[in-house]
Order: C-alpha cells, then sequence, then structure tokens
C-alpha cells in the first residue's frame, strides 16, 4: 500500500492528499471571489506542484480534523452508542476478556475493547480488509469536509454576484448568478453522499472487526482443540 518513492499510503493519498487539494482550490476560489488578489490563479497552483502537494496534504489533515469533529458533535450515535447497539456486542465483549484474561468488572468502555480487538487482528495480522474499510472510511469523511467547505464557498459567493475563478494571475472569470447556483446544488449533494458513504463504511467497519476478532478466536479455540485430540 505503498505510492512512489515518497513513501506515502494509501490512506495518506486518499484521506489527505486529495481533499487537500479541494482545500486549495476552495482558497483559489476565495481570493478570486472574495479578495481579488492574484496569488492563489490556477496557474501558479499547477506550476508549484510541490509546494501545493505539501500544503494540500497538511489541508487534508484539517479536513479529516473537521469531519472527525462534525462526526462527535452532531452524529454521536456512529461512536459509543453504536458500538454498544450492535447485536454482536455482548457476544464481542466477553470474546475479548476471555482472549485477554481480563476481569469482566474492570471499567473498560466499548471503544476499548474495540481498540483491544482491533490490536488483536495487527497482532495476527489480519490487515487487508481492515485496512481497506479504513481506507474508505477515512477518504468519505475528509471528502465529505472538503466539499462541504466547497459548497460554502460556492453559496457564499452568490451574494457578491456568483463565483468567480481565476485561471491565471490577474484574469479572473465570474460565471454568473445560474451557475453558481447549480454548482452550488451538486456541492452540496456531494457533500451529502459522500457523508452518507462515511456513515456506511464507519458502521461496515466497526461491524467488520467484531466478526473477523470472534472469527479468529473460534478458529483458534478449534485449533488447539485439534491439537489436544
Amino acid at each position: 500500500m505503498e505510492s512512489g518513492k515518497l513513501g506515502l499510503s494509501l490512506f495518506d493519498v486518499l484521506g489527505y492528499l486529495l481533499p487537500g487539494y479541494l482545500l486549495v482550490l476552495c482558497a483559489s476560489f476565495v481570493e478570486a471571489t472574495f479578495l481579488g488578489s492574484g496569488y492563489l490563479s490556477l496557474a501558479s497552483i499547477r506550476d508549484n506542484f510541490l509546494i501545493t502537494a505539501v500544503i494540500a496534504y497538511f489541508a487534508g489533515h484539517l479536513c479529516h480534523a473537521i469531519g472527525t469533529a462534525i462526526k462527535d458533535r452532531f452524529f454521536r450515535h456512529l461512536g459509543k452508542d453504536y458500538r454498544e447497539k450492535n447485536p454482536l456486542y455482548e457476544e464481542f465483549r466477553k470474546a475479548v476478556l476471555n482472549t485477554y484474561g481480563l476481569r469482566s468488572d474492570l471499567p473498560l468502555n466499548s471503544l476499548d475493547l474495540y481498540i483491544l480487538a482491533d490490536s488483536y487482528l495487527v497482532a495476527s495480522n489480519i490487515l487487508e480488509e481492515r485496512s481497506s474499510l479504513q481506507v474508505r472510511e477515512g477518504f468519505h469523511k475528509s471528502a465529505a469536509a472538503a466539499i462541504g467547505m466547497l459548497f460554502l464557498i460556492v453559496f457564499g459567493s452568490l451574494f457578491v454576484g456568483g463565483l468567480r475563478i481565476q485561471a491565471t494571475s490577474g484574469s479572473i472569470q465570474n460565471l454568473g448568478i445560474w451557475p453558481t447556483i447549480i454548482y452550488a446544488l451538486l456541492s452540496l449533494a456531494a457533500t451529502w453522499l459522500f457523508w452518507a458513504r462515511f456513515m456506511f463504511y464507519n458502521r461496515m467497519k466497526l461491524t467488520n472487526t467484531y466478526l473477523l476478532f470472534l472469527a479468529l478466536v473460534e478458529k483458534e479455540k478449534v485449533k488447539r482443540c485439534n491439537r489436544l485430540l
């Protein structure tokens, strides 16, 4: 899961770099629409690829943090509530405590148990499906935050006559009201779709961890029984 000689993981590229590039474009739109200066034209972003990539990577981390903050503030059911309401939770909890030899009265919450199970899967080298779901979840969360920021900028531009794009320094083109309205609606729909996919992969990642852990524990029990026989 490496990308080129930079040693970037697939999660870095999809979860941080691509959403970060979108945030850089958002900054260019803000400059052209509200400021009118010529530092962040599309041509300058293209010509300064390395600097733009570094900025985009850090901007992608910002997108990821914004997505996490939105999840924690407005979608709390995706956290503790969802983990504990999962039909597999009680069996999963018993299996984790038994596997690690922990007392049932220890004050471990659902997140602690999830991390213990995830660490067990990593130690057992069950990584492919786990990593795939984490990449998809992270990408959709960061992308939803970046596209949501784009929507706010496009929507805000309606109050100043429409979105403006600066292809080269000093060359600013006004898209007009109706195209701006269309782009606002499209970006809003895309934000909703990416957030819906994030919630789907978030739930899938959790359930997948429960199932993989339970299956692995049961498989190891069968192996031990076969050795005794």
